[in-house]
């Protein structure tokens, strides 16, 4: 990891832990039982333990174990932030969890990231780009949920250019160029190999292609086997910018997600999306007709309600053909948790960062979800 990376991370992790580890539900270990009768033992809360009654551990509950199965919580639902990425159907890291038959979820993701890559003479990419995914799922039959998004984008030169040049100059990272161009704005410049350039300084707010899809699960997993499912999902051509942000197109992709409990609250994460796309022309610059993304990701259940969970996101390439390093590909590296607030409702937090590659890729970002099953 690049020494950039090290102090930053550890410091967000050490935050999370400490933030995350007093709020602990209520765990197998602080359920007792007691007998209700015809109806059979049912668990209930143990009252703090006082000098004229200690208190006794009872056996924990297999319910409780069995709770995320192999499932987990699921890796954190954050897309690739870099502008280029939003014209396509962009990899989405996806959990193995369907919803019971004939319930219905609704939810809404914020994603804020900032941008900032150059070569002196060939290309500059500089901007902040705010994302509103608004998502709707309902599942008509055992196994099976379809579901709907929306994402909304806007385009800034955003707020947080001074707080980056400012760690980078702490650490000694240096600023890439950062301090030779006016701080917070949107500006973009790229040639081809004919020398042709593209420029752009539009930031009017975007409706970005809608997206449909649908998940099935494949199998629940074992003591031995991953829980597995699949997803087809379907972009429609209908944004209202057809360039940097939306195409013209119908594109369509493939995901394959599994998941594996490997120790008590340890959880394996993998996805592999593969998508291919219809319009791949921006005035001289050419898109790739297809992408991939391999994912893997780790989870560790805090407590019954709360997980910590990283995942490394590798993305090929967006461009073709370009001299730069925007025609290669890219690596992603996100930390954050998901915490269950109520038996329906589950809030997410996420951190991005770029590990390689890092002109084709959001430098820093920041996710938002929540989840709402009725």
């Amino acid at each position: 990891m690049p020494p950039r990376l090290t102090a930053r991370w550890m410091a967000v992790l050490l935050l999370l832990v400490a933030a995350l580890t007093p709020g602990r539900g209520a765990l197998a270990s602080d359920i007792h039982w007691a007998n209700t009768g015809a109806g059979g033992p049912a668990p209930v809360a143990t009252p703090p333990p006082s000098s004229e009654a200690p208190r006794v551990q009872a056996p924990p509950s297999a319910a409780d174990e069995d709770l995320l199965g192999n499932h987990g919580r699921g890796v954190l639902a954050m897309r690739d932030q870099f502008p280029f990425a939003l014209a396509h159907l962009n990899p989405f890291p996806e959990t193995t969890r369907v919803l019971v038959p004939g319930k219905y979820r609704v939810g809404g993701m914020l994603d804020w990231s900032n941008t900032f890559g150059f070569r002196s003479g060939r290309h500059l990419i500089d901007g902040e780009l705010v994302s509103l995914v608004l998502q709707g799922a309902w599942s008509p039959a055992q196994g099976l949920e379809v579901g709907a998004e929306l994402p909304i984008a806007f385009r800034t030169g955003g707020i947080i250019d001074s707080f980056i040049e400012g760690f980078h100059d702490t650490f000694g990272y240096g600023t890439a160029g950062r301090d030779q161009f006016e701080k917070n704005t949107w500006q973009i410049s790229i040639p081809n190999r004919e020398g042709l350039r593209y420029e752009s300084t539009d930031t009017d707010p975007v409706l970005e292609n809608p997206v449909l899809k649908a998940k099935y699960q494949l199998t629940e997993g074992g003591d031995w086997a991953p829980a597995v499912a699949g997803q087809v999902l379907v972009k429609l051509p209908f944004a209202t910018d057809d360039e940097v942000l939306g195409s013209n197109g119908l594109d369509g992709a493939f995901l394959l997600a599994a998941s594996k409990r490997v120790w008590d609250g340890l959880f394996v994460h993998t996805n592999l999306w593969y998508g291919q796309f219809s319009d791949v022309g921006l005035e001289h610059l050419r898109f790739s007709r297809d992408r991939f993304s391999a994912l893997f990701g780790l989870e560790y259940a805090v407590s019954s309600r709360v997980s910590i969970l990283t995942h490394i996101n590798y993305l090929t390439m967006i461009f073709q053909d370009l001299p730069t390093h925007l025609s290669s590909y890219t690596v992603l590296l996100t930390l954050g948790a998901k915490w269950q607030v109520s038996d329906g409702a589950e809030l997410e937090f996420g951190l991005l960062e770029n590990l390689y590659r890092y002109d084709n890729s959001a430098d820093f970002g920041i996710h938002l979800g929540m989840g709402v099953g009725f």
